[in-house]
């Protein structure tokens, strides 16, 4: 018997058009989803969050399935990840984004490029923003495409790429008003640990006051460079030996005795520091190591897209999970 993924555009378009007389009325895959399983697990294969993607006419239900058939090809069919890049910003100018709210996004890692996304179209509904393997970025020059998003994650990145090292001015041009912000990068710039401290310092003192700061004058008077909307943020640092000796665990210990005194105020960590170790999810393997954790690192962020999309509270930090 022919497996879904064999057929015929043609003849899965008459299918869908069957089940769902009205393509324009809402959700066709909520209606095919009980009449095809195969079909789910393809799109879901491909990265797309079928529970919250419309479709609107037979043309561009036509174009979503041969963009798919793209991405679902052998790996020796593709020419590398421009073509992977460039189906997912189709894809994403195909579907009716008004009705996305979700994006998880995952391609394995990289160690000779990092993956960047070029928004096309506004995504306006979007609130919720997760990355793995690369990252995403609106057109310069332009408002930011994702206005409305308030929780980020870029996970599983060796680093960030050369244009984009400016930890800030890439949230500002993702999401301008975020609340919450997880990264998880191999190699930080050091720059980007004095943005961090900045911003954990700037709110502790918004929160509490400036007698709970154990650092330089100099540098509590400086504002952070992040939206003001960022509420919390969750890093995972790698243990480095370009990192000065100490660097990482005195910020994590500082963080989380900051952390602590704000829950004794009832108030949310402004920042909470991980040192992942390896066989954790959020580990990220040196350069030309053989990557053992993606798949337990893949798990956990399917995972996640899941429960988030059927309602369930989904863990910001490790702490949460406790």
């Amino acid at each position: 018997m022919a497996k879904l993924p064999s057929l015929p555009n043609e003849l899965l378009i008459a299918i869908f058009s069957y089940v769902a007389a009205n393509v324009r009325a809402g959700h066709i895959t909520a209606t095919v989803g009980r009449v095809s399983k195969s079909f789910r697990q393809l799109i879901q294969s491909s990265g797309i969050d079928v529970l919250y993607t419309s479709l609107h006419g037979i043309d561009r239900m036509r174009t979503f399935l041969n963009l798919l058939a793209m991405a679902t090809k052998r790996e020796d069919d593709l020419p590398g990840l421009p073509l992977t890049l460039s189906v997912m910003e189709a894809i994403l100018s195909t579907i009716n984004t008004s009705r996305l709210h979700t994006l998880f996004i995952h391609v394995p890692i990289c160690a000779d490029e990092i993956p960047i996304l070029h928004f096309a179209v506004p995504l306006h509904s979007l609130t919720d923003l997760r990355l793995s393997g690369l990252i995403a970025i609106s057109p310069p020059g332009h408002p930011s495409y994702t206005p409305n998003v308030k929780h980020v994650e870029l996970l599983h990145l060796r680093r960030l790429p050369d244009q984009h090292t400016i930890l800030p001015r890439l949230i500002h041009n993702l999401a301008p008003t975020l609340t919450h912000l997880k990264v998880a990068i191999h190699t930080f710039p050091l720059d980007i640990f004095t943005d961090l401290l900045l911003f954990r310092d700037a709110v502790t003192v918004q929160r509490l006051g400036a007698e709970y700061l154990a650092f330089p004058r100099d540098l509590q008077d400086r504002p952070h460079a992040f939206p003001e909307s960022l509420r919390e943020v969750v890093v995972c640092i790698q243990r480095r030996p370009e990192y000065p000796t100490g660097l990482v665990y005195l910020l994590k210990k500082i963080s989380d005795d900051l952390g602590e005194t704000m829950r004794e105020h009832g108030e949310a960590p402004a920042m909470v520091v991980n040192l992942p170790e390896e066989g954790e999810p959020d580990y990220i393997s040196e350069e030309g190591e053989e990557d053992q954790g993606e798949a337990l690192h893949l798990d956990c962020f399917v995972r996640s897209w899941m429960g988030l999309n059927v309602g369930e509270e989904v863990a910001w930090s490790e702490e949460e999970e406790d």
